[in-house]
This record gives structure tokens, sequence and C-alpha cells, in this order.
């Protein structure tokens, strides 16, 4: 009688900590499910894109196009505008570290530009964009070095081709070394 009341005792316990434990892994689970999902949709942006930017930042554009009657073409990310030379691929992860903040930025072309400022400036988009304003520009006389970052990327022909290779020139023009 004795170990039967004990074992009474112990069973409730017993389901105590075994509802605690199958909480536990229900949230865990929870938590890969997201993981998941996140990385899903991760995969298939980047399945639909040639650029690797998140999707969120994609979403984030496809959304103010939408809503501001822009096509999200004339919204370029500069990243979706450089692709680096196959001759300089051993370049290509110091290349795109470097490019960063830069590749991330959406381009806007002088006559949207208001439109878009006062879209970003009026809501709380939940992350930070970078954009900027893409006004006509006259080639400088800057030439790259043989081994300049600059050299070693092609820039998408179109209507923003001309200032990125300006800015590129400004503000990227490094010289690409192999040792100190």
């Amino acid at each position: 009688v004795d170990a039967a009341k004990h074992r009474v005792m112990k069973a409730q316990e017993l389901r105590r900590g075994l509802d605690e434990r199958k909480d536990a892994l229900k949230l865990k689970r929870n938590d890969a499910e997201l993981a998941f999902a996140n990385a899903a949709k991760e995969v298939r942006a980047m399945e639909q894109q040639r650029s690797n930017l998140p999707a969120r930042l994609l979403d984030l554009r496809q959304q103010m196009a939408q809503d501001l009657g822009i096509a999200a073409e004339r919204l370029p990310f500069v990243g979706e505008l450089l692709e680096v030379n196959s001759s300089a691929a051993v370049w290509q992860g110091a290349i795109e570290r470097v490019l960063g903040g830069f590749a991330r930025a959406v381009l806007v072309d002088d006559k949207h530009y208001r439109t878009v400022s006062s879209y970003l400036n009026e809501r709380n988009i939940g992350t930070r964009l970078a954009y900027f304003r893409v006004m006509p520009q006259i080639a400088g006389n800057k030439t790259s070095g043989p081994l300049s970052l600059v050299r070693k990327l092609n820039v998408a022909p179109g209507p923003y081709a001309q200032w990125l290779s300006e800015e590129l020139k400004v503000h990227f023009d490094m010289e690409c070394a192999d040792t100190l």
C-alpha cells in the first residue's frame, strides 16, 4: 500500500516533468520551423534573383514599388548591377565585403527621388535602407590602376551604368594586393 501511494505521488511529479519537457520541445520545434521557413524564403529569393541580397530587402523594394506605382526594375539595388569579372573570381569574397552596404543600397532616378524619399521618411520600414539619388553625371578624368577593385567589376549596361561607374571610381578605387 505504501509503495502504491508513493508511486501515485511520484506519477503526478513525473507527469509535471514530462509536460515541462514536452512544452520545451514544442518551443524548440516552433523555433526550428520558423528558422526553416526563413531559410526557405531566402533560398527562393536567391533562386529568383541573380544577386544574394536578403529576401527582406527584396520584399521591401517590391512593396515600395507597388505602393508608389513604380516598376521594381526602376529601383535596382547596386548589387544587382554589379558582377565580379570571371578573371577576378578569387577576389569575389573580398570585393563583396568591401562593397557590402553600398551593394545593398537602392538607386533612385532623380524624377522619382522625392516620392521615394517621402515614402521612406513617412514609414517605419523596420530596417535600414540606403538609397542614392541618381542624377546625370559627366565622366571624370580619373583612371583606375591595373589592380584596382573597380577594374575587377562589370557594371550592367543601362540608365544607371554611368553614375555607378563614376561612384565606384570615386569611392572604391582600391588596390587589390595579395600581400602587404
